[in-house]
This record gives C-alpha cells, structure tokens and sequence, in this order.
C-alpha cells in the first residue's frame, strides 16, 4: 500500500472538505486503485471498493470469493457476499449525503481521469445518496507532483534529446544521397534513445513535406517517403531515463532541407513560435501577480492568437499535455478544444506547450515543456528559435 500517497490524498479531502475517495474497480478498469495499491492485483472478478476517509484507516470492501487476493496487503477489509450485503457496506460507509470524490468526469470533460462506468455513478447518486465529484484534482495533488530527482531526470532527458536531435540533422544532411526515408531516420533515432540509456513507450514521429500536416504521424516501413534535398521535416520526439520513476521529456522541432526557407513556411513557424512564447508568458505573469491560471484558458489565449493570425482552422489539437511517468500524464491539459480542463496550473507539475499549424503541404510545431517549480514558471527543455537548415550539399562520403 502506497501510504505516502494515501497521506497526500487524506491532507487534499481535509483541505477541500471532502468526505472520502472512492476508488471503484472492476477487472482492472481503474488505474489509480493499483497506484494507490502499489501493485498490480490478478485475479480480481467482482467489484472492489478503496474507501479513503480524513480520520480513518483505509478500508477495502470486496467480494468475499477475492478478500484473498488483498488481504496479504495489509488493509482493512470488510466482505459482502451480495448485491444486497455490498450496499449496505457502502451505505454503512458513506452516509447519505456526503461528498464524495470518485473517478468521474462531469460531461466527461477530462477523460484522463474518468474510469467509473456511468452505471455506478448512477448508483452511487441514486441508491446511496452520495454528492459525487470528479477526483480529478486529487489526482492532480498526488499523482502529477514531480519529486526534485523526477525534474532531474527530466532535465537529463531534455539534453539528451538535444544531442539526438543535433546527431540526426547532421547524419540526414551527410547522408541524403541513399535516399533515406522517414522509417530510416525514426530507427536511427530509437538507436540513439538506446546509446544514450533512454527509453519510450513509441515513436517518434519524423515526417517530411505533407506527412509533417499530420499531427500523430508515425512512419511505417512500407510507406514512409524518401527524405529529399529540398524537403520540410518535422520531428517530434519524447523519452525518458531509464532510472525508477523517470519522467519524460518531449519536444518537436522543424527543419528545411537546403538553403532556401520558402517564405510560406517561414511566417507559419513565427506565427507558431510567437504563440509557444505568448502562451508561456501569460502562465508567468499569471503566477508573478499571484493569479490562478486554469488549463483551458491558456490554450484560449493561444487559439486566440492564431486565429487572428489567419489560421485558426489549422490549429487541430490542444495546445498542451500534461507530463509525468507517462508521456501523457494525469495533471491539468492546456485544452479548451478537444475538452475543457478546467483545474488549475499548480506547484510541482509539468506540461508541453505546442502549438501547431497543419496545412495541405507541411505542417509547423513548436514544443516546449514547463515545469512550475516554487511557484516559478520555468521552461525546460531546449526552445527553437529559428527553423534548423540542414545542409545537403556535404560530398560524399567514401567508406
């Protein structure tokens, strides 16, 4: 049992006067009940209940054909037999009318951390009374805080990237004459991830020309395109340290093949730089001047930004992730588009800004990623500044 997290998560119900967490799982469905457990649990076939209250021990309610698979776990735990015998646990638990926070997302605004069936929601509103919130922000409190060797790893990995990213510009530009492809360059990549003791759940995207336009592209083999002397590239590329709880670092970065930066691509990448910058600032004056920032009034002001800038219609994603263990973690997402996440920037997160334009003919993203470091806003990773050309008129090379 993870009892510091539980500690966390017992000072966050007091702060907030909530009553209890309620971590709901069946077969596996909810991540955070084997977080808070510390371990991944087989063999589970009924629902289980993690009751976490301010003023008491943590209480397991199970299915007496389980209580075997988590007695061995230290916990307190109370057996039910039935439908019948499991409510009035939970009723004897959770008195009617308390306020109660579960894995639950109203009009699921933030899927990252919505895993209860709307069924029991249901049941938990109507049958036992219960004022039902969304656990969103003890998630964000416990689980999201990176610890000072979490951010070390972080920055190591941040430099890490840079390196590869300088390493693969200079080995496109010395090698363009063997027709690479995009597979190529991603392999050449992963290679280097594993030399320099980093490690990815997938990835990275390198896409050129059109496929730059595709956000979440990823080559394949059989149908990556040849890297030409006059092509548009994009990479983005995320990993982490192979130290325990590393956390991941994850940019993206532009490139032109050649001297001459067409003028088109050139005023996409300001539009987008500008934004990266003016979506930072706005995070750093907020919290200078002691103002709460939330995650979707920042990706607001950059969608703002670009629209008025003439391309609003090419901003097709959010403009930031939160950032953890996960490359996609559980924190506050700098989103007002693809859902609205409405918790606050807080102390000891990290997250990406990247806005992106995505035309017909190539697409431009700029990722940096920040972390809020005693109230302090800092950016941590390497910020492109001006669009890489990569040289490609090297002479060959004799092996």
């Amino acid at each position: 049992m993870k009892t510091e997290l539980i500690k966390k998560a017992k000072n966050h119900l007091s702060q907030n006067k909530l009553s209890s967490w309620l971590i709901y799982n069946y077969k596996g469905s909810n991540p955070f009940f084997e977080k808070i457990i510390g371990k991944k649990i087989e063999g589970l076939t009924r629902p289980i209940w993690f009751v976490i209250k301010v003023d008491q021990e943590p209480l397991i309610i199970t299915h007496k054909l389980d209580s075997n698979f988590v007695r061995e776990e230290g916990l307190i735990i109370e057996e039910y037999t039935d439908r019948k015998s499991m409510m009035n646990l939970l009723k004897e638990k959770l008195p009617t009318g308390s306020k109660v926070a579960m894995e639950y997302s109203p009009n699921g605004l933030i899927p990252r951390t919505s895993f209860v069936d709307a069924g029991t929601i249901d049941m938990c509103k109507n049958e036992l009374g219960l004022n039902i919130i969304s656990s969103a922000n003890i998630i964000q409190d416990i689980a999201g805080k990176w610890t000072e060797k979490q951010l070390e790893s972080h920055l190591i990995a941040g430099e890490k990237l840079k390196e590869i990213l300088e390493e693969t510009f200079d080995f496109i530009g010395s090698n363009i004459h063997w027709k690479l492809t995009e597979f190529d360059i991603a392999e050449f990549i992963r290679g280097k991830f594993d030399r320099y003791k980093l490690k990815t759940d997938h990835g990275p995207v390198v896409a050129v020309n059109q496929n730059s336009s595709l956000p979440h592209y990823e080559p394949k083999e059989e149908t990556s395109s040849i890297i030409t002397r006059n092509s548009w590239l994009l990479i983005d590329l995320w990993a982490k340290t192979k130290t325990e709880n590393s956390v991941y670092s994850d940019i993206t970065w532009v490139a032109q093949l050649g001297d001459t930066i067409p003028d088109e691509n050139q005023k996409v990448f300001e539009i987008v730089k500008n934004t990266r910058d003016l979506s930072f600032n706005f995070i750093k004056d907020n919290f200078k001047n002691n103002k709460l920032v939330k995650g979707f009034e920042v990706d607001q002001l950059a969608r703002q930004h670009i629209s008025d800038s003439g391309y609003g219609e090419f901003f097709i994603h959010r403009l930031g992730h939160s950032i953890g263990t996960d490359v996609h973690s559980v924190s506050v997402n700098l989103d007002s588009f693809e859902t609205v996440d409405e918790r606050n920037i807080t102390e000891g997160i990290g997250f990406s800004i990247e806005p992106g334009i995505y035309l017909d003919d190539f697409g431009v993203r700029s990722e940096i990623n920040v972390f809020i470091n005693d109230q302090n806003p800092e950016i941590t990773t390497p910020i492109q500044n001006e669009i890489i050309t990569i040289n490609t008129k090297s002479p060959r090379k004799n092996n």
